[in-house]
Parts: structure tokens; sequence; C-alpha cells
């Protein structure tokens, strides 16, 4: 994994140490702890099932979409096909928390090609619900997108290049995933 990643996983690690080995609530992983690391994070909430929002962005991540995302859901940056196979991720690693890495090729409708490479680690919120995820990404771009001309641009294709599950020590979710985008399948 890229360095970031590992720096964002022993972050979250030293998180769960000081929550007595439990999946950390997300105010630990707050701005003096993540530093330059928050510019490439967001935060995702599961309001309900298939729901997803932003709850937080990083500033980097709100400048691949051209717009701040805290608030937007999955499917307000993504078509259908490519948000469900996002959403079934997510939510896979909330049904049975474990950690998650991908690697995506995603299509923007403008043609920018971004190379995503992303570690997802589950999150208590405020209540101690499991009902979020913190997704670190690390991205590269390729090719040139039109200018958005107030259109906040979306992603119409995504092939996972990768894709695992990782045990917190809690095991691993009940799901495998195809390598075209689509949602995974239950076993």
């Amino acid at each position: 994994m890229p360095t970031n990643l590992c720096r964002f996983y022993d972050v979250w690690q030293a998180a769960r140490e000081d929550n007595d080995g439990g999946i950390p609530y997300r105010r630990q992983l707050g701005l003096p702890v993540l530093r330059a690391l928050s510019a490439h994070l967001v935060v995702f909430e599961r309001i309900g099932p298939g729901d997803l929002r932003v709850k937080m962005s990083g500033t980097a991540m709100d400048a691949l979409f051209d717009r701040n995302l805290t608030g937007a859901s999955i499917y307000d940056v993504a078509e259908r096909n490519a948000g469900d196979a996002m959403v079934a991720f997510y939510e896979a690693l909330l049904d049975h928390p474990a950690g998650g890495y991908a690697c995506d090729i995603l299509v923007m409708e403008t043609g920018k090609r971004i190379r995503a490479e992303y570690l997802t680690l589950p999150l208590l919120n405020r209540d101690g619900e499991r009902v979020q995820v913190a997704s670190l990404c690390e991205t590269e771009i390729d090719g040139y997108g039109l200018p958005s001309k107030g259109l906040e641009p979306r992603i119409t294709y995504s092939e996972l290049v990768s894709v695992s599950h990782l045990d917190i020590g809690l095991g691993l979710p009940d799901y495998t995933f195809t390598m075209k985008g689509n949602a995974p399948d239950k076993k």
C-alpha cells in the first residue's frame, strides 16, 4: 500500500488502542492527529440501507469533484452502476466491521480518468453506533476533462483493479467482488 495509506492505518490503529481495542470514534481522527492526511480523507455515514452520505470531506477530495462533498450522497457523485458497487463495498465494511483496500479506475463524465487507491476503516459516531467509515484516497489523474461549466462531474464508470477486505481482528464480510465495478455477490 502507498505510504499515506499505511500512515492512515497507523493513526486509526493508535486511536483504536486509545479506545481499549474497539473501533475508534470519528472524533479521535481529528485534524491534530491526521495533519496533512486529512485533505485526502472522506468520512461516509450510513443514513439507511443503500443511503451513504459524506459526513466530512477533505480539500483534495472536494477539488477532485469541483465542489464541497459534505452532505452529498454517493449517487450525487456516481451514476447508478458505479454507485451501487461503492455502496455495497462500504456497507459490507459496516455490516461486518473490517478494513477495506481497493484500487479503482474511475472515469468521469468529463472524460477525466482517475486511478484511486484507498483504504477504508470503520468508525463509531458520537453515539457509539457503527454507521461511519473513513476512507483515505490517493489519486492519479490521467487525461483532460472539459471545464464543467457549472455542472458537478460524476463518475460514469468504475473498474476495480483490485479490492480486498482487511481483517482488523473482527473477521471478514461475507462478500466477493467482481472486477468490472459491479456490486458484490453475497456468498
